[in-house]
């Protein structure tokens, strides 16, 4: 079964146009539209009809004074304000009137009712403090808008605490597409000037019938959720110093424990003040200890990596060799350029004496 809610459809108040379920009173004269009108492209008030505008239109507010009093209550009908406190459903109706109240109390009452509450909402009451709901009559177990939703030999109740907008069933007009409407009224145009046609009317059963859907008024805003509270405050654990002795921490940190029971039979606890002097001198050692070997440490990997280096060549110096060396190697050169020139002369000399022989010779034989 397919699920509806109501369309509303749109008048102006003072020249501003408003949403409403139903042409009412406070409606300037001829300005009411049903919805299936409204949703003519263009037109100011199309937003009427869209999906969740009906759940914050506004209605009214009772105001009475009597025995019962109603406490001021939402509602969307005036004439439901003298008995909107009846809650014993049973009661209202046992004496007959329709109303719900009994004839000694109709006289001792007067109601007034506030015909528009901006406070007041098809599903809602927004002046409570807390989520309050809108509720509504009934005819015998059907939640309904008014008294003329019920049929014959129906008893109607004005109001039910249980009743409110999302179980409220109503009809619709129909225009070519069935739109939810609180009663016949809605359906039909004030602006009488316009000529235009009445749609059908058809009751929440004719509906349900024809069409296979429920009509109700409204859904039920969703009520605020609250943030959870927030989680107690946790306490850091704790190490428990025993009274027989305290504790000091290892280089796990680990904790040790360490008698100091007396004989005396004392508990041999210790102060708070002594524990932490004990616990800071021996995270001092222990630093202590841990900066010594720190260092010797990075003396000795320093002396590895200069006993590593000292074999390296360095293949960019270039090697000379002691000046001594040099010295005598060129002393020895000197000599050998010495005795290779008188080598030289003595052949010359001694080419020349031989050429000077033959001369001689060659001289005498002429």
């Amino acid at each position: 079964m397919e699920l509806r809610q109501g369309f509303a459809g749109g008048c102006q108040v003072n020249g501003t146009g408003i949403c409403v379920t139903k042409p009412e009173t406070y409606c300037d004269a001829d300005t009411f539209w049903p919805a299936h009108y409204l949703r003519t492209p263009g037109n100011p008030l199309r937003y009427c009809t869209y999906s969740g505008i009906i759940e914050n239109v506004i209605i009214g507010r009772c105001s009475s004074v009597g025995k019962n009093g109603n406490g001021g209550k939402c509602s969307n009908l005036q004439s439901r304000c003298d008995s909107i406190d009846c809650v014993d459903g049973d009661d209202c109706a046992r004496n007959g009137n329709l109303n719900g109240t009994t004839n000694e109390e109709e006289d001792d009452q007067s109601s007034l009712s506030i015909e528009y509450d901006p406070t007041c909402t098809i599903t809602q009451d927004l002046s409570s403090s807390s989520t309050s709901y809108v509720t509504y009559g009934r005819c015998d177990d059907r939640c309904v808008w008014s008294s003329e939703d019920c049929m014959k030999d129906e008893i109607y109740i004005p109001n039910d605490q249980s009743c409110t907008a999302d179980k409220v069933q109503i009809g619709a007009c129909f225009a070519g597409h069935a739109y939810c409407a609180v009663d016949a009224a809605s359906c039909t145009t004030t602006q009488t000037n316009l000529n235009l046609p009445e749609e059908p009317v058809w009751t929440h059963q004719e509906v349900k019938e024809k069409l296979g859907v429920t009509c109700f008024l409204a859904s039920l805003p969703t009520p605020p959720t609250e943030s959870p509270p927030p989680p107690p405050p946790t306490e850091s654990p704790m190490l428990a110093v025993p009274t027989s002795g305290f504790a000091v921490f290892d280089e796990d940190g680990n904790p040790i424990l360490v008698s100091s029971s007396n004989k005396n039979g004392g508990d041999g606890g210790l102060q708070t003040g002594a524990l932490v002097a004990i616990v800071a001198v021996v995270a001092v050692v222990i630093g202590a200890v841990i900066g010594v070997g720190t260092v010797r440490l990075r003396n000795k990997r320093k002396d590895q990596h200069a006993n590593n280096n000292a074999w390296k060549v360095n293949s960019t110096k270039q090697h000379t060799l002691p000046i001594e060396d040099i010295e005598i190697k060129n002393s020895n050169e000197n000599m050998d350029n010495d005795n290779n020139n008188n080598d030289d002369d003595d052949d010359a000399n001694s080419e020349l004496s031989e050429e000077n022989y033959h001369q001689i010779i060659m001289q005498q034989q002429k």
